[in-house]
């Protein structure tokens, strides 16, 4: 049976699949799309500024091979971070995270995935300070759970979820219990829940169980009709994915 409530639409990077990810252009791709909040990749340039881009070098996106860590803001900014997705997206640069928050609309969901740890952590947090006000919802995701765990400490009025999608890394005694596994580490972290990796596990028996501990879940990155019932099957609460356009009018 299908929920009630439709999930929220996560564009993944922005509309990837049709724009240059972790853009400008990609973010604008998704609201045009009509998606109800985007996610982005953040890392920190050698200078601190904090960025978009998912790789920890800038070779697949703008063909510079150096990390991103050994690249001031101000080579970044020359960069081209289009050219690689089309001729229509050539000059497309590399967004800050100011330029991209101050940009989500009125009431949308801007998830920001965090590809480093603590001195990213405080750099994020310094620039929400500088911003002050935003009109839209932020949600801090990642991989690391002593960074997410870290993020939800140093910045406590903003939803932060557990990227997971190791099953195999839960321990075998918690094996025919995975809900409550994962429930009781998002206790220990004080987070909201989780951003799920699409697998075999995804049921609606574990969505049903993470939710009646208190825990959000949303599931990533979801690109083919088989795996959007499924998840529509799951009741998850937000769907990620490069294609928004394609299941806005889906459920």
């Amino acid at each position: 049976m299908e929920p009630q409530v439709k999930p929220q639409i996560i564009a993944h990077r922005g509309a990837s699949g049709e724009a240059p990810e972790n853009t400008m252009a990609a973010f604008d791709a998704a609201w045009l799309a009509g998606a109800d909040g985007i996610e982005c990749d953040l890392r920190l340039t050698r200078d601190g500024v904090v960025v978009a881009m998912h790789d920890a070098t800038a070779r697949r996106t703008t063909g510079d091979p150096r990390p991103i860590s050994h690249i001031t803001w101000n080579e970044l900014q020359k960069l081209d971070a289009g050219r690689w997705k089309g001729a229509a997206f050539v000059g497309v640069g590399v967004p800050t995270l100011h330029e991209i928050l101050t940009s989500v609309p009125t009431n949308k969901l801007c998830v920001l995935e965090l590809k480093e740890g603590e001195r990213l952590v405080e750099r994020v947090a310094v620039t929400l300070q500088e911003i002050g006000s935003v009109n839209c919802e932020i949600t801090l995701i990642g991989f690391d759970y002593q960074t997410i765990r870290e993020a939800r400490r140093c910045i406590p009025h903003v939803r932060a979820l557990w990227l997971f999608a190791d099953y195999k890394d839960i321990p075998r005694t918690a094996k025919q219990t995975i809900g409550a596994w994962l429930s009781e580490r998002v206790r220990e972290a004080d987070l909201h829940g989780l951003d799920l990796g699409f697998s075999r596990h995804l049921t609606p028996k574990l969505v049903a169980d993470l939710k009646a501990n208190g825990c959000d879940v949303f599931t990533y990155t979801i690109n083919t009709r088989a795996r959007f019932r499924r998840c529509l099957e799951a009741a998850v609460d937000a769907i990620t994915t490069d294609f928004p356009r394609r299941w806005l009018s889906e459920g």
